[in-house]
């Protein structure tokens, strides 16, 4: 009898922990990450209005860019992946861009809530189906240290299948680690939140960009905008097929980054128009830098003298600037592009005003 009452109140409170981990919004954030030959999850979190995917290294791959479902109804991202932490950490991280954006909610600061995880201790696993149902896995914790935390499966008839890496383990509702390893099918090693926290944050910041979420699909045609044309640039093309007058039309400008490279732009036939929105495009796997630091000046004078400063920021590495603020009229537009993401000769593909 005692042994009945036991496994009633175990499956009682597995029942209740699976319910408050459904609750929390957080869980909305674990995403499925389709790499080509690899798929696993992930976890989207929000810094300023730029969306990030975290997930393993081993999950993305060799792909520079992967595919992001949601959870029900399924919506459809994608990212471009970096890998820019410390060698033996399984972890990678990517600006989110598409329609899955809205659902990005969660804040950065989720990462770093303070858990105290011991041996015994009871989480959740949080993976999604293929059809995007949300699936929560009741754990025990086994093993913790610095850096990782193992844990089993409370129930005899769960496993940990393939495609569960980068699936998030949840205690008190709040993210506690990412799964990187099975160690058995009973049995799984987590990246511990903290370290997570620690790496991503540190990328994050230091690199203190804000980046758009309001993108073209990489695959569609590049835009048109308003009608502006190219008067000039600081800095000379590679060779005469890459001149800065391809920006607005089709091909590419090429330039070695010697100094600030200003390309200066007008109005057709000398109007002034509203503008209330920059794009700079760039191939970032065309063996070319991609800009970095961007800044962009208007100028309703006739001569363009008296720039007034716009916009600014950083190209993402997917080679997307996008910048929206409120309208202003200009005659004249200066794109200053300060610097690049690599050595050697810096390409751009298509400016677009609107």
């Amino acid at each position: 009898m005692n042994n009945r009452i036991q496994r009633l109140l175990t499956n009682f409170y597995t029942i209740l922990a699976g319910l408050l981990v459904l609750g929390t919004p957080l869980v909305a954030q674990v995403v499925t990450i389709d790499a080509g030959q690899q798929q696993g999850h992930g976890y989207m979190f929000r810094s300023g209005s730029s969306c990030y995917v975290i997930m393993p290294k081993h999950v993305a791959g060799a792909r520079p860019r992967v595919r992001i479902f949601s959870g029900a109804p399924v919506v459809l991202g994608n990212a471009r992946v970096e890998t820019p932490f410390w060698p033996n950490i399984d972890l990678a991280i990517g600006v989110v861009r598409g329609a899955i954006t809205p659902r990005c909610t969660a804040d950065m600061e989720t990462l770093s809530t303070p858990l105290a995880l011991e041996s015994g201790g009871r989480v959740e696993l949080v993976r999604l189906r293929g059809s995007g149902e949300v699936s929560t896995l009741p754990m025990r914790i086994t093993a913790t240290n610095y850096l990782t935390v193992d844990a089993e499966t409370v129930r005899a008839q769960d496993e940990i299948f393939q495609g569960t890496s980068g699936a998030m383990l949840f205690a008190e509702g709040k993210p506690a680690g990412m799964i990187v390893e099975s160690l058995s099918p009973s049995l799984g090693r987590f990246i511990r939140i903290e370290e997570i926290n620690l790496n991503v944050r540190r990328w994050v910041e230091r690199r203190g960009v804000i980046f758009e979420d309001q993108i073209i699909p990489a695959e569609a045609t590049l835009p048109t905008g308003l009608p502006f044309e190219v008067v000039e640039a600081s800095n000379p093309p590679l060779t005469p097929d890459f001149a800065v007058e391809n920006v607005i039309e089709d091909g590419i400008y090429v330039f070695q980054p010697t100094r600030t490279n200003t390309i200066t732009f007008s109005v057709e036939e000398g109007g002034v128009v509203p503008l209330s929105r920059v794009r700079v495009f760039t191939d970032p796997d065309a063996g070319y830098a991609l800009p970095r630091r961007i800044e962009v000046f208007v100028s309703t004078r006739a001569d363009g003298s008296r720039p007034r400063f716009f916009v600014g920021g950083e190209m993402a590495n997917d080679g997307v600037f996008d910048r929206l603020r409120s309208a202003q009229n200009a005659r004249w537009i200066t794109i200053s592009i300060k610097s690049a993401w690599s050595d050697g000769p810096v390409r751009v593909d298509r400016v677009v005003f609107e």
